[in-house]
């Protein structure tokens, strides 16, 4: 009787089991525990190469446009040192400024802070994601879900970068956790919270933009009962929260933009990335978008900028030039959408590698002030006469002193340009490497890597803090400090774009001391190879596999539940331009689709085992209640069958009590 009904209509294993407060409140305590540690001992190891992953935009972009609130200056703040001609106060949304302003005003060390603050809200992401999951599955299940993301090496590290991408997860996963309460339950305050949080992201992130619209849509499909009304309000919502910044840009700039300009630019570099002929003459870069219009139309003052200068009219033709090659070369576009869209399942190129580095200090300013043993030296007449091979095609002088060699690069996209002999090092420890830089043009970043290629530490000279305009000539000592890992020895690697010209002097190593931080190299180990695993791409196959199973257990609505966000960013971005970060809100539910199946086939196998017969004791439940708790629209069939389901009860779900 029974195992027929559980042959015709398995989904019952997948339905959600029901969670006494004490015991949510457990699950949430350990998956934000556990998230928190992981993210601990990547900002250790990772923080300050997290800092400058995407510093050349941080200080670029956010910093400058946050610095007249840090003075007190509002109104520049609001509209720029020079409006309408200047429009670079709205290349971006005003929320992460506005977060860095104030970060700045409060803390001495802004950035650190800023990182842990990020950091601990990427671990409540953590938990939302199991919230998310046990609305339409069972605890065990979603609780994998969540571990999964809690150890997921992109979105670790991504909550690190000084960008607002991993800021945008909290209240977009809040708003579709409040959507489905809403769908279960409907009520006129969960959709309207659901729309202001919406709205919230849009002041960090432009691309978030019309996920209102698209999740109404998902309303007039699935909502029994106002649908119109509830969609209504959700978009009104959202709108209403972001009605001050686009009212600032009609008034500053009289012209109607929602949230922030960029539309034409991420067009024209998604297509530039993907013309690998270079039919069009486009970049791919921000840096190259202002010197190839400051070259096409005579305008040395473009190439300081996106749109410092003629910002609004420069955007326009960018967006009216990307759409002419669109419409002209269709087949081609969409080829490349298609393309992007793969690419946004595939492991980020981006991250850096898992070598293991237990810093002393958690501060890098610390290390730089700690007294330090030379232990390695290399004149300019010593690197050019070791690296014979690596200087083949590079264009290099020696100055008359022989203290500086200056090197002009090729143009391309961050090539490598320079890589020195093998610098040796001691097994975890600390070392600075310093080095005296000067830029005549443009920038570069000076990386330490090991024998992989992991990097192990980065900067980028000059400081645009400092110098915002990278044409302008910069001389400093930089310093680098690095824990040396598991390596035996280390190379520095310098690499650039937009044809640097650029030379160094003397370069020193010198040894700080052995890390303190070595006891935890198990944990460290362990969470790491873990991370390499998650990175090798296998959870795909297991995501679609669970498509397969929600499909072939008709289990359709959660389905759509589960896709209809990631399916949402997958679709915008791939459009345009498409890095990682744009995306990262998929990596935290895409994940859920993957435990299905193994959740589901263990579950199947478990109910044919002989012991599932057995009926276990200390079960809260009746049989009966477990029965219509796991079949509300199907007969209760024999008690047989409903000690099985209890036994399956007891391991899979009871594991939290």
């Amino acid at each position: 009787m029974r195992a027929d009904m559980q042959t015709s209509s398995p989904n019952w294993i997948l339905r959600p089991s029901e969670l006494k407060p004490k015991q949510l409140l457990l699950c949430c305590l350990c998956l934000f525990i556990l998230a928190l540690g992981v993210r601990l001992l990547v900002w250790r190891d990772r923080g300050t190469i997290a800092m400058v992953h995407h510093g050349g935009m941080t200080r670029l972009f956010y910093r400058p446009l946050a610095e007249p609130l840090i003075r007190g200056d509002i109104k520049t703040f609001l509209v720029g040192p020079n409006p309408p001609n200047d429009a670079t106060v709205i290349g971006h949304p005003p929320g992460y400024p506005l977060l860095f302003a104030f970060f700045s005003r409060v803390f001495s060390t802004p950035e650190t802070r800023l990182q842990l603050f990020q950091l601990t809200l990427d671990c409540f992401a953590v938990v939302l994601v199991f919230l998310f999951a046990i609305e339409f599955f069972p605890t065990a299940l979603g609780f994998m879900a969540a571990a999964l993301v809690a150890l997921a090496p992109n979105v670790s590290f991504y909550s690190l970068l000084l960008i607002p991408d991993a800021l945008i997860v909290p209240p977009v996963l809040g708003a579709l956790l409040l959507l489905i309460r809403a769908y279960k339950k409907p009520t006129l305050l969960k959709v309207v919270a659901c729309g202001a949080l919406l709205g919230l992201s849009c002041w960090l992130r432009a691309n978030i933009l019309l996920l209102a619209p698209f999740l109404a849509i998902f309303i007039l499909t699935f909502f029994r009962e106002q649908r119109w009304r509830y969609a209504g309000l959700l978009v009104a919502s959202s709108l209403l929260v972001i009605s001050p910044i686009t009212l600032r840009n009609y008034l500053v700039f009289g012209h109607l933009i929602p949230i922030s300009l960029g539309s034409g630019m991420v067009l024209t570099e998604g297509i530039a990335e993907n013309d690998l002929e270079n039919r069009f003459d486009l970049s791919a870069t921000d840096v190259g978008v202002s010197l190839g219009e400051a070259r096409k139309f005579n305008r040395p003052d473009y190439a300081t900028g996106l749109w410092d200068v003629d910002g609004m009219e420069r955007e326009k033709r960018r967006t009216n030039e990307a759409l002419a090659i669109i419409k002209a070369h269709p087949g081609w576009y969409f080829s490349t959408v298609a393309r992007r869209a793969k690419r946004m399942l595939e492991s980020d190129p981006l991250l850096p590698g898992t070598t293991i580095i237990p810093q002393s200090h958690l501060d890098p300013a610390d290390i730089e002030k700690l007294d330090a043993k030379l232990s390695w030296s290399q004149t300019p007449v010593q690197f050019l006469s070791s690296q014979p091979e690596t200087l083949k095609g590079l264009k290099y002088s020696l100055a008359e002193n022989q203290q500086q060699v200056e090197f002009t690069s090729s143009p391309g996209v961050y090539p490598e340009l320079v890589r020195t002999s093998e610098i040796p090092v001691d097994a975890y420890t600390i070392y600075r490497l310093t080095v005296p830089v000067k830029t005549a043009r443009g920038r570069i970043i000076l990386s330490v890597t090991d024998s992989d290629h992991n990097v192990l530490a980065t900067t980028i000279t000059p400081d645009p803090i400092k110098v915002k305009d990278s044409s302008v000539p910069s001389e400093a000592e930089v310093v680098i400090p690095f824990g040396s890992g598991s390596a035996g020895k280390v190379f520095l690697v310098v690499t650039g774009s937009s044809t640097p010209v650029w030379s160094f002097g003397t370069i020193n190593s010198l040894r700080v001391g052995r890390s303190s931080a070595a006891f935890s190299l198990p944990f460290r180990w362990t969470l790491y190879e873990a991370q390499e695993i998650l990175m090798s791409g296998w959870l795909v196959p297991f995501e679609l596999l669970g498509i397969l199973t929600l499909g072939l257990v008709r289990l359709g609505r959660e389905l759509a539940w589960l896709l209809v966000v990631p399916l949402y960013f997958i679709l915008v971005s791939s459009l345009t331009h498409m890095e990682h970060r744009y995306v990262i809100v998929i990596y935290y539910l895409l994940p859920i689709l993957a435990v299905v199946p193994v959740y589901f086939f263990a579950a199947m196998l478990r109910t044919k085992l002989p012991f599932a017969e057995k009926k276990p004791s200390g079960v809260v439940q009746s049989e009966t209640e477990c029965t219509e708790t796991l079949l509300p629209n199907e007969p209760i069939a024999d008690a047989a069958d409903g000690e099985q389901v209890l036994g399956f009860r007891r391991i899979f779900f009871n594991i939290f009590s």
